[in-house]
């Protein structure tokens, strides 16, 4: 860009511009390299391109002249005291924007740790129980009615069928288990509010297929808190109650989730996400529609098919709450301001304060 002091040599680095015969070496010509290099990205978040108009405004007030987009330039004004001034300015814009962007880098971890939680606390709990000898393995398919106290080799009766409740039902496994079922039906729970909150944010048109979703994944949570406190050797209509509930809230979240997937567009990645989606939700329906013949069947062998569409069922849908990271990455204070519930006014108000220099963009 241009500017007072007739700038004879010219840089040009990866969209940056910058006259440098006239910069002082503390004009903070640093600083406004690495605000270019950081928002010479297409594909960053709106808010962040945002923030980076408050940035502009906030050194163009100090004389010095700053844009972003896909080329940024900066360029100095006729004097080094207004550089000074100006460099002054950025880097507490430069700390708000690290802050930020830490912010939203570490909501991808809610997603990621619910589908971690739930998928290897389960197969932990299997695992205890298979060492126990409480449960049968997968891949045992000759049961017994009965099996006697002190038989030679292992015996696997019905109560030893793999499902994913018999292997929390006895000690020591059991408080595991509960306690795995209690963490991940408050972490999904989580992710339904904020994955509503972001939708509602980006699309309010949407709010209503939304919010449908959420309450269906409310359902979902206390149904796993059900099954997970409710032992089935002593609770057992209760157990099977939160276990339905769990299994078919799933199901209709997967569905809706996926709806959603196709009619927004956040990430810039809903090419690869929608297609996995649709896979994971239909894999997700079909099994539970063959799940619950299997478990009634009164076949041994069917019902062992039934335990292993069961384990098929909880891992498919935490990989497909897994997805949620990408989306995640991406929310930001306004997402999170629109979980108590502010007024359009008040998010621009967030979003486009005419000075940044105060922090109290982030603090908001």
């Amino acid at each position: 860009g241009g500017g007072g002091g007739g700038g004879r040599e010219r840089e040009r680095e990866g969209g940056l511009i910058v006259t440098t015969d006239t910069l002082p070496p503390d004009s903070g010509l640093a600083v406004l390299w690495v605000c270019a290099r950081f928002y010479s990205d297409s594909l960053i978040p709106e808010q962040l391109q945002r923030t980076g108009t408050q940035l502009r405004q906030a050194v163009s007030g100090g004389g010095c002249r700053l844009s972003f987009g896909r080329g940024c330039s900066s360029g100095p004004s006729s004097s080094d005291a207004s550089l000074r001034g100006c460099a002054g300015v950025v880097p507490q814009l430069l700390l708000e924007l690290t802050l930020l962007a830490v912010t939203m880098g570490c909501w991808l971890l809610l997603p990621l740790l619910t589908s971690v939680v739930s998928i290897a606390g389960t197969w932990t709990v299997y695992g205890l129980a298979l060492a126990n000898g409480h449960v049968c393995p997968l891949y045992n398919w000759v049961y017994n009615r009965s099996c006697s106290a002190g038989a030679s080799v292992r015996c696997c009766a019905i109560r030893n069928m793999p499902f994913v409740s018999t292997s929390g039902m006895n000690l020591p496994e059991n408080s595991l288990y509960s306690a795995v079922l209690n963490a991940v039906s408050v972490l999904f729970a989580l992710v339904c509010i904020f994955r509503h909150a972001q939708i509602v944010d980006r699309r309010v048109d949407e709010a209503l297929l939304s919010k449908a979703a959420m309450i269906i994944g409310f359902f979902g949570s206390v149904g796993g808190f059900i099954a997970g406190n409710c032992n089935p050797l002593v609770l057992m209509v209760l157990h099977y109650f939160g276990a339905s509930l769990c299994f078919v809230s799933g199901c209709i979240y997967c569905i809706l989730q996926t709806a959603l997937t196709f009619r927004l567009h956040i990430t810039g990645k809903e090419c690869f996400l929608a297609p996995v989606r649709t896979v994971l939700t239909i894999l997700q329906v079909v099994t539970s529609i063959s799940y619950l013949p299997f478990f009634l069947h009164p076949d041994l062998k069917k019902q062992h098919i039934g335990a292993i569409f069961e384990w098929i069922l909880t891992t498919n849908f935490y990989i497909f709450i897994m997805t949620f990271t990408f989306e995640f990455y991406y929310i930001t204070s306004s997402v999170l301001h629109s979980l108590i519930g502010a007024t359009d006014d008040e998010k621009l108000a967030i979003l486009h304060e005419p000075r940044g220099t105060s922090m109290a963009t982030f603090d908001k």
